[in-house]
């Protein structure tokens, strides 16, 4: 087994070795997806390594702070304006709050049809180790720098 010993992105055939807390995947139309609590809440998420934030429902959202407003992009969608909300979360054993926006209607409804409640943005990773394995069907998070 290799050690993963950069935070830079690598691909590798061999199992890398990483520190952390070990959160299973499984996939929904080709995208992988993790269980977490947001709220008291138990929610499945897709994750998504190139969305800048993460999105839930509004309904999810409505009982956290709205901390700021951006413009975001989506390839189907264009740009698009949304609030972001602190949100409490934990995924297997880590607790953290991270800021979700809102799902812009169509792709609230385009989520209805999947069973997940919104997307796991890569705020998520910044500042940790992480380790994305779509054959072992596994992500492991280490703790945050």
């Amino acid at each position: 087994m290799r050690r993963l010993s950069t935070a830079r992105p690598r691909l590798s055939r061999a199992c890398i070795e990483a520190a952390g807390q070990a959160i299973p995947l499984e996939y929904r139309l080709g995208i992988p997806v993790t269980d977490a609590m947001v709220g008291g809440n138990a929610t499945s998420l897709f994750v998504d390594t190139g969305a800048k934030y993460g999105y839930l429902r509004e309904d999810l959202l409505r009982q956290f702070p709205v901390v700021n407003r951006v413009r975001d992009f989506h390839p189907s969608l264009g740009e698009f304006d949304t609030s972001l909300h602190r949100v409490e979360l934990a995924i297997g054993d880590l607790r953290f709050e991270s800021e979700f926006g809102r799902l812009p209607p169509e792709l609230a409804k385009a989520l209805q049809f999947t069973g997940v409640q919104g997307i796991l943005g890569n705020d998520l990773f910044r500042g940790r180790r992480i380790v994305l394995s779509a054959r072992r069907r596994m992500m492991t998070l280490g703790e945050s720098a």
